[in-house]
C-alpha cells in the first residue's frame, strides 16, 4: 500500500508533440518527505500485534497519522515505526471503511508533517508514492497519474465529494481540499 503523493515537475509538452521520457531525480523530495512516513502495525487489546501492517504519514503537528482503514481493521491501538527507527504507540481516533481511511493519534514526534494537496494533479502528472508495499519498508515508486475522478461522494463525514487519483504505481490517493 502506498499512500503519499508528490508531484515532480516535468517539461511542458506542446499540442501534437510526443513527450519524451525524462529521468527525474526525486531523491531530494523523497529525503524531505520520508521522515514523516511510518509503518503502521495494529495492536490487540493486550498490546500484542494484531497481524498485518501498512503505511501511513504524519499530517499535522499534533501527532495525527493518516493510514488506511483496512490496515488498522478493528484495532483501537496501533504501533508506528519511523524510518529513523523510533517507535510510538497511539490510539485509532477514527476510521471510515467506505473510503478506506483511518487516523491514528500519537504523541507529537517532532517531525515535519506532510501537507495535503490543494487539488488533484492532472492525468499525466509525474508522482512519487512513498510507503511500504509488499513488505518493502520505506520505499519510493515513481509513476504518472493515469486518471482522476470524483468517487467518494457516499461518505457521510464528507460534505463535498473528494477527488480520487489513480496513478501508474497502481495505488489510489485521496486529496483533501484546503481549508
Amino acid at each position: 500500500m502506498a499512500l503519499l503523493l508528490f508531484l515532480v515537475p516535468m517539461a511542458p509538452v506542446l499540442a501534437g508533440e510526443m513527450p519524451a521520457i525524462q529521468a527525474v531525480d526525486a531523491s531530494a523530495t523523497v529525503a524531505r518527505a520520508m521522515p514523516a512516513v511510518v509503518i503502521v502495525e495494529p495492536l490487540l487489546d493486550d498490546g500484542s500485534p494484531a497481524g498485518g501492517h501498512g503505511s501511513g504519514f504524519l499530517f499535522d503537528d499534533n501527532g495525527h497519522i493518516l493510514t488506511n482503514a483496512h490496515v488498522v481493521g478493528k484495532a483501537i491501538r496501533a504501533r508506528v515505526r519511523f524510518k529513523d527507527g523510533r517507535i510510538a504507540e497511539g490510539i485509532v481516533r477514527g476510521r471510515d471503511t467506505r473510503v478506506d481511511l483511518a487516523v491514528i493519534r500519537i504523541e507529537p514526534p517532532g517531525v515535519a508533517p506532510l501537507a495535503f494537496a490543494d487539488a488533484a494533479p492532472p492525468p499525466g502528472a509525474a508522482v512519487i508514492a512513498l510507503g511500504s508495499p509488499m513488505s518493502f519498508p520505506f520505499s519510493a515508486s515513481a509513476g504518472i497519474v493515469s486518471g482522476t475522478c470524483v468517487v467518494l461522494r457516499r461518505c457521510a463525514s464528507m460534505r463535498t465529494p473528494r477527488p480520487a487519483i489513480r496513478s501508474s504505481t497502481r495505488s489510489f490517493f485521496c486529496t483533501t481540499p484546503s481549508g
